[in-house]
């Protein structure tokens, strides 16, 4: 081997062994759970059982059986009043 070569090869050979080390016994990180709906949203939801969706111009929020389930606000929004997007039809009991 040339000097070069010598030199490439003992690059390689510490660049590979200088990997990410694997922990013996390390879990990999639990996704974060959404955040619950804020009082404002379940107060909505209270006050408009007939509701099946929510939105504020950010985020959507899906009524099932009375627990409102939202979809993360977008990162450049401009929130508005909430309102409801999807009623529950008149011949559909409330759960």
């Amino acid at each position: 081997m040339t000097g070069d070569r010598r030199l490439a090869a003992a690059v390689l050979a510490l660049l590979l062994g200088c990997g990410p080390a694997a922990a013996d016994g390390a879990k990999p990180a639990e996704p974060a759970l959404p955040e619950p709906a804020p009082d404002s949203v379940l107060a909505f939801v209270r006050a408009h059982p007939d509701c099946l969706e929510i939105t504020d111009a950010c985020m959507v929020c899906r009524i099932e059986q009375g627990e409102a389930h939202c979809s993360t606000p977008g990162i450049a929004c401009i929130k508005s009043a909430l309102a409801c997007s999807r009623s529950r039809p008149s011949s559909q009991p409330p759960p």
